[in-house]
């Protein structure tokens, strides 16, 4: 057998020099490999990120379903209140004592206090000719609770 300058005993070659192509193709893995490291890091951290924005979602969500939350229960707290202060006003016992107190009078209905159940239709000539009283200014209490501005409620 014979032995020759970059030969080895089992018939490899051996390179003493690198070539043009393969020092390009060494810095193209370089390259490749330095793209996909980089990509996998901008997944992981996208994915980071996007887990953050959704916990962030969360409480967010959180907090408007607790202040919900607290606001039926303060809905419900009034309407117990006020279930409370109607069965209070509606009891006979207050009933009768306003009446004492504004000296009421209890006298049979008169017939124009009793309304029908049928509703009457007028024609527009009697209609016309219908007096209604004068306006005249009431002065009415304020309930100051209640919103000024009745299109918010609606």
């Amino acid at each position: 057998m014979k032995v020759y300058r970059g030969t080895i005993a089992r018939g490899k070659t051996r390179k003493s020099t690198m070539s043009a192509a393969a020092a390009s193709s060494g810095f193209i893995r370089f390259i490749t490999t330095v793209s996909i490291a980089g990509m996998l890091i901008a997944a992981f951290g996208g994915g980071f990120f996007y887990y953050m924005s959704l916990i962030k979602q969360i409480r967010k969500t959180d907090r408007l379903i607790s202040d919900t939350e607290l606001q039926i229960a303060d809905t419900r707290r009034a309407l117990q209140i006020l279930s409370t202060e109607y069965s209070r006003l509606t009891r006979y016992e207050h009933i009768r004592d306003k009446i004492r107190a504004f000296r009421l009078p209890l006298t049979l209905a008169h017939h124009s206090q009793i309304k029908s159940k049928n509703l009457e239709i007028l024609t527009p000539l009697q209609a016309s000719q219908i007096r209604f009283p004068r306006r005249t200014p009431v002065a009415v209490a304020e309930n100051m609770r209640r919103p000024r501005n009745y299109s918010d409620r609606y």
